[in-house]
C-alpha cells in the first residue's frame, strides 16, 4: 500500500526551516561582513546538524511532520543527509512531481524514506 505524500504540511515546513536559514544567514553576514554565504549550503549545513541532533527540524515540528527511514544508526544519518543533498539537486524537477499521479516525492522515493504526520 503506498502512502500519500502530505504536500502542504512539507511545503510549510521546508519553507519555514529556509527562512530560519536565511535569518541565521543574514545574522552571520551581519556580524563577519567579510563571509559571503550560500543560502543553499546554509540550508544543507542546517538540515544537517538537525538531522545529527535528532531529525526534527523548526519547520518539521511546527507542522507535525517527520521523516521515516528503515535505517539506523549512522547509516539512518547517512541516508537522510544525502536525502537532503538530492532534494536540492532535484528542485526543480519536484514540481513536476507534484502534477504526477505519484504521490511520493522524488528524492524520498529515490531514498526509500518516508514524510509522516504526527498524531498530536
Amino acid at each position: 500500500m503506498e502512502e500519500r505524500t502530505i504536500y502542504a504540511p512539507r511545503f510549510f515546513a521546508r519553507v519555514l526551516d529556509l527562512l530560519m536559514v536565511i535569518l541565521i544567514t543574514a545574522i552571520i553576514e551581519h556580524v563577519i561582513t567579510f563571509i559571503d554565504l550560500n543560502t543553499l549550503i546554509c540550508f544543507l549545513a542546517y538540515n544537517v546538524v538537525v538531522i545529527l541532533f535528532g531529525g526534527n527540524s523548526l519547520g518539521k515540528f511546527a507542522f507535525n511532520v517527520r521523516i521515516e527511514t528503515q535505517s539506523k544508526g549512522i547509516k539512518r544519518v547517512v541516508n537522510l543527509i544525502a536525502r537532503e543533498v538530492l532534494f536540492l539537486l532535484l528542485l526543480p524537477l519536484l514540481f513536476f512531481n507534484f502534477l504526477t499521479i505519484s504521490s511520493i516525492a522524488l528524492h524520498d522515493r529515490i531514498m526509500a524514506t518516508r514524510v509522516l504526520r504526527d498524531a498530536h
